[in-house]
């Protein structure tokens, strides 16, 4: 990372992103609707003859199995199709071009490196899981032991009381791997970076941004958040639109990160060549 330039940003940074992602998206509205379409069918396709395939070919492999596989293999394949995004958005702001087949660009350019990077991410997001369990039966045992002289069942209430507090708190405990390989794909895919070099300067860049991106994450997360559940409610009572549901955050949910990735890799991230320019 020693040719790279790692800006610090001003805190409301991520106003400004948002502005320039929706202009990137806007300039070429239908192209990306297009691209949505496209990764949603790419995604159950893959995943449906993927969780068949195995099934079929061994029926000592149960349901359930095959459907973990499945995600495992697709949590993989969802990083070379999220690092064509990237190079979509970066061939749409610098040449005004968007090939729908751009998608797929991962899968030619850099494929090992984000199929590396995607495992790293997982034994990441599967450390911080363990972790966070090892804390809540620590967390269990010694409410129930602390209350257990006053009345043998009060730690178990503690417990059910506070469910809501931890629930929360292993939302954004769990966060924190992706936060921390945000900016990774990009790092791979724009700055020719190995998957390990691109994790340590994502969380590099994180430490030198430490206000700007999780004002940006909360800024984003939150709507989102909230419509996803009343969308969810919505299609409990007609249950045909779930999968428009799905289609809607499979495909659009990707772009716009893959857009916000982009537009604040360019802000924060700056060769030498960059360096020179801007001088």
């Amino acid at each position: 990372m020693d040719d790279l330039t790692i800006r610090k940003t001003r805190f409301y940074a991520g106003f400004s992103w948002l502005a320039e992602a929706a202009r990137l998206f806007l300039k070429s509205p239908l192209m990306w609707l297009l691209m949505a379409i496209a990764l949603c069918f790419t995604i159950f396709v893959f995943y449906g003859v993927f969780a068949l395939s195995v099934t079929l070919l061994n029926p000592w492999i149960s349901y359930y199995a095959a459907i973990g596989l499945g995600l495992a293999v697709l949590w993989i394949l969802c990083f070379p199709l999220f690092g064509g995004l990237l190079l979509s958005a970066e061939a749409l702001d610098k040449d005004n071009r968007l090939p729908i087949l751009n998608i797929y660009a991962g899968f030619r350019y850099k494929f090992l490196d984000l199929a590396v990077l995607s495992v790293c991410a997982l034994l990441l997001l599967v450390l911080f899981s363990l972790v966070w369990a090892v804390a809540m039966k620590a967390v269990a045992i010694l409410l129930i032991a602390y209350f257990a002289p006053m009345h043998p069942l009060l730690g178990y209430v503690m417990l059910e009381g506070l469910s809501p507090w931890f629930a929360a708190v292993s939302v954004i405990f769990h966060l924190i791997p992706f936060a921390v390989i945000w900016f990774a794909p990009a790092l791979v895919v724009l700055n020719d970076k190995t998957p390990l070099a691109a994790i340590r300067g994502s969380l590099r860049i994180l430490r030198r941004n430490w206000l700007s991106l999780p004002l940006l994450w909360l800024t984003i997360g939150l709507p989102i958040i909230f419509l996803g559940w009343k969308w969810k409610q919505f299609a409990r009572h007609m249950p045909d639109m779930m999968l428009t549901f799905l289609g809607c955050y499979i495909g659009l949910l990707p772009i716009l990160c893959a857009l916000l990735v982009y537009v604040g890799h360019r802000h924060i991230v700056a060769t030498q060549e960059d360096e020179e320019e801007y001088d």
